[in-house]
């Protein structure tokens, strides 16, 4: 069987603190969550579901701080940070995206909700986060040229 290339960086702890940006797409890139019109957004009841979700999560993980997140038709970013705390509470990121993955895929059982893993980007400095915090803010507001539209 062949195995997937990991596109995580190699010898990084992915349980330590710090500011990560995520990335996860429907299955196929269905446009799932809603559509957006002449920049007006027309949110589908699954995606309030997968956003209420998302909000309790810190519930679950004492150490997660939710920072900017936006949910696009078919995709979902978010910035999220791990702080500091004793090894007793480490857990990964990719643990809390899975964590995330699995219960929302249960709300549309038996379709497939969500592709294979997630993309994610560690956060180095400020400029990076403003950087990103910005695209997200923005992102519906860019959705014609959104490398993640299928229609355009």
């Amino acid at each position: 069987m062949q195995q997937r290339k990991s596109i995580r960086l190699t010898s990084y702890d992915y349980s330590q603190a710090g500011i990560y940006f995520v990335t996860l797409c429907c299955y196929q890139r269905k446009h799932l969550f809603g559509c957006i019109d002449q920049d007006d957004w027309h949110a589908a009841p699954l995606a309030f579901r997968v956003e209420q979700c998302w909000s309790h999560l810190p519930n679950r993980f004492l150490r997660l701080c939710l920072h900017p997140s936006i949910i696009m038709p078919n995709h979902f970013h978010a910035l999220v940070e791990l702080q500091s705390v004793d090894d007793t509470q480490a857990v990964s990121l990719s643990h809390i995206v899975g964590c995330f993955k699995s219960i929302t895929a249960r709300m549309v059982l038996p379709q497939k909700l969500w592709q294979r893993g997630f993309y994610e980007h560690v956060i180095r400095s400020e400029a990076d986060y403003q950087r990103i915090a910005e695209y997200i803010q923005n992102n519906r507001l860019n959705w014609q040229n959104d490398y993640f539209n299928t229609d355009g």
